[in-house]
């Protein structure tokens, strides 16, 4: 993997997490980081357990970080018809950015599962209370694609006690 590659490859992480940054761009980061999974998995797979934890803290929240305020020009008023459409984009695009994440997760485990297990079955073995039931379910279809893979599917079955 080349150095530009990295930095790339770092670049989209930084986007897709920067919350000040309005949410189609940050969905068009994870866009190409989906690409990424497929194309340069070492590099994205160095950062698993970083998009498995940012997973994690925004699988629970229903509403997308708040944007910059907008400026009005003098003699300008709210339309309260389109704030409401605004913000019905707004949700929409938030749940299809966490969509997207999980995509990017689910194609690195679908490229390298017995380099992803561990991390996706600590997720589930501590304590149910404190896991959010969003990313409960994330970590379940991750471990589904895991289980794709037969030699995973096999220690899969051995941790969690199936036969």
């Amino acid at each position: 993997m080349s150095e530009c590659e990295k930095v790339a490859i770092q670049r989209l992480l930084t986007w897709a997490k920067d919350d000040r940054l309005e949410i189609d761009i940050r969905s068009n980061a994870l866009d190409v980081l989906k690409m990424a999974c497929s194309y340069a998995t070492t590099g994205v797979l160095l950062h698993f357990n970083s998009l498995l934890g940012y997973f994690a803290i925004i699988s629970g929240e229903k509403h997308p970080p708040a944007t910059m305020p907008k400026i009005l020009l003098p003699g300008q008023k709210d339309n309260p018809q389109f704030e409401q459409l605004n913000e019905f984009n707004s949700l929409q695009q938030w749940r299809i950015f966490k969509q997207q994440l999980q995509e990017c997760l689910k194609e690195i485990c679908d490229v390298r599962p017995s380099a992803v297990f561990d991390s996706v079955s600590e997720c589930l073995a501590q304590s149910f209370e404190h896991i959010e039931e969003g990313f409960k379910a994330g970590c379940v279809s991750l471990l589904g694609e895991i289980g794709k893979d037969y030699p995973s599917c096999k220690r899969y079955c051995k941790v969690f006690g199936v036969s």
